[in-house]
């Protein structure tokens, strides 16, 4: 499995790009879901096989420690408060679907998590183990860019033909009536914040990859690709990750440092400065609304324990926010150690990143504020198909964190 791992992960991508979810029963159905659900297993049981017994424990330990996170928070979800009569009083906000506990459907949508959390893990120690990784991470990264490439071009046609949008609106199932969307590109994805998230996640992998090459164009595409989405969180967590980048990059050149401060300084006047106009004015409001459901999911998750520790399960309440999106579905109990795991696995690489990848995890951090990024399907798989071999081929430059780390 070791040996195909670019072509199953090629294959991930693909599925998710250009294949069109089947709607069956009222349930929308991802290919590439499915085919995740396939493979990640099957990986799963090749290492458990392969793993030494030293280490047995500790990784049986952490699988263990994850089922059970998704799985409490699955059966908690039965006994979960009802909010949603005071959230469309309050806020007004509505939802599509029944918020009661529907166990099947709850069941699928902890499975989908589960398996993406570990496919994390286990891209990253298969990539570890591969003799050829970097000729498969050059593979993934090629082949994406091509996928990239025409995903770009597919933003902008929509941009400028409504016949076009229409069209493929129709083919993807994707709802034309939304006004919130009609002005917005996200080409053949669910939405624009999606699209986005894609193009500036792309942006720091590419230039971490690449090095020196390519940076104009790659730069280019993932400015205009989010300027085509219109997605202000997007754009502002990628302009301050870019310029945190380029500070680091040049902090030795006191010329840089003034140019950077200046840009800031800039930014903040022109803010202010526009602060009235509709479409900046809109932005403050909309940030501001959420405060509101913010806290009142914070409130509600405190006021019992058992909310508290295994959160609501997976009902549809749209959140807006990675953090609170995790603890209302697994509570703080879930949210506490699937952080430790998380931190404590960045915390053994850190040193062997370059810049780039340190600065994405700033602008994962940043636009998580304000936007579900775990419900993101093609940023979660191009972290999952990109990130990880990418990350793994950065810690495997330190043969010492090689030899140590074996399966």
């Amino acid at each position: 499995m070791v040996a195909k791992l670019d072509l199953i992960l090629l294959m991930q991508l693909l599925l998710l790009f250009w294949i069109p979810p089947i709607v069956f029963n009222q349930r929308t159905i991802f290919l590439s879901d499915l085919w995740n659900w396939l493979w990640v297993p099957f990986g799963l049981v090749l290492v458990l096989k392969k793993i030494p017994k030293k280490r047995q424990n500790e990784v049986l330990f952490f699988l263990t420690e994850i089922l059970l996170v998704f799985l409490l928070s699955w059966v908690h979800g039965s006994t979960r408060p009802l909010l949603g009569d005071e959230l469309r009083k309050i806020y007004h906000l509505d939802f599509f679907q029944t918020e009661n506990f529907q166990p099947l459907k709850e069941f699928i949508n902890a499975f989908r998590f589960l398996i993406w959390t570990l496919s994390f893990w286990l891209v990253f120690h298969l990539s570890l183990k591969s003799k050829k990784l970097n000729k498969q991470v050059n593979f993934l990264f090629r082949a994406f860019g091509l996928v990239l490439l025409a995903y770009f071009f597919f933003c902008i046609l929509e941009q400028f033909s409504p016949s076009f949008r229409n069209s493929y609106y129709l083919f993807y199932g994707v709802d034309p009536n939304y006004l919130d969307w009609k002005l917005r590109s996200f080409g053949l994805l669910r939405s624009p914040h999606e699209a986005a998230a894609v193009f500036a996640t792309s942006y720091f992998l590419f230039t971490s990859f690449f090095k020196q090459r390519f940076q104009l164009p790659i730069f280019l595409v993932t400015i205009l690709g989010i300027a085509l989405t219109r997605s202000a969180t997007v754009g502002v967590a990628f302009l301050i990750a870019f310029g945190v980048l380029l500070f680091l990059k040049n902090r030795k050149n006191t010329f840089a440092k003034v140019v950077f401060l200046s840009l800031i300084s800039a930014l903040v006047f022109c803010t202010y400065l526009f602060r009235d106009h509709p479409q900046v004015r809109v932005k403050f409001i909309d940030f501001n609304y959420r405060l509101g459901p913010w806290k009142f999911y914070l409130t509600s998750l405190c006021s019992k324990w058992d909310s508290f520790l295994f959160g609501f399960g997976y009902p549809p309440y749209h959140v807006d926010n990675s953090y609170l999106w995790v603890l209302t579905r697994v509570g703080f109990l879930g949210f506490f150690t699937l952080g430790f795991f998380l931190i404590t696995g960045l915390k053994r690489i850190w040193k062997n990143l370059d810049l780039p990848l340190k600065t994405l995890f700033l602008f994962i951090v940043l636009s998580g504020l304000a936007l579900d990024f775990w419900i993101y399907r093609p940023f979660l798989n191009v972290m999952i198909v990109l990130g990880m071999p990418l990350l793994a081929l950065n810690s495997s430059k330190n043969l010492l964190y090689r030899e140590n780390h074996d399966l």
